[in-house]
């Protein structure tokens, strides 16, 4: 019984350490651009394959300036891969399943 629970503690891992998986950010980039790296959004306040808006990226650590590094598709998958884990803990924080559905609200509404 131990063994077992070891092994569900090790899979599940500390909040801070969690990422989202690959799929997650090939996902959340298709929904937000269609993948162009050169996207554009909200009257000019979201950019880049992600969409993120010029204080999140900067809240999250982004390379600067956000203006042009947002549309760095590595950069912009690091940020938002940083901002889905937040989603994350938003989810487990309400008592939700972590899935892609659920962090993805939190992603679009900014409720991280």
């Amino acid at each position: 019984m131990h063994a077992l629970i070891a092994v569900v503690a090790l899979s599940i891992g500390p909040a801070d350490t969690w990422t989202p998986p690959a799929e997650w950010l090939d996902r959340t980039m298709r929904l937000e651009s269609s993948g162009n790296r050169w996207a554009v959004g909200d009257a000019g306040a979201s950019r880049g394959p992600m969409q993120i808006q010029k204080a999140i990226w900067e809240h999250y650590g982004g390379r600067l300036p956000w203006s042009k590094y947002a549309h760095d598709p590595v950069e912009a998958r690091r940020v938002a891969a940083l901002i889905l884990r937040d989603c994350a803990r938003a989810c487990r924080r309400h008592g939700q399943a972590v899935t892609f559905a659920n962090c993805r609200w939190y992603y679009r509404h900014g409720s991280y």
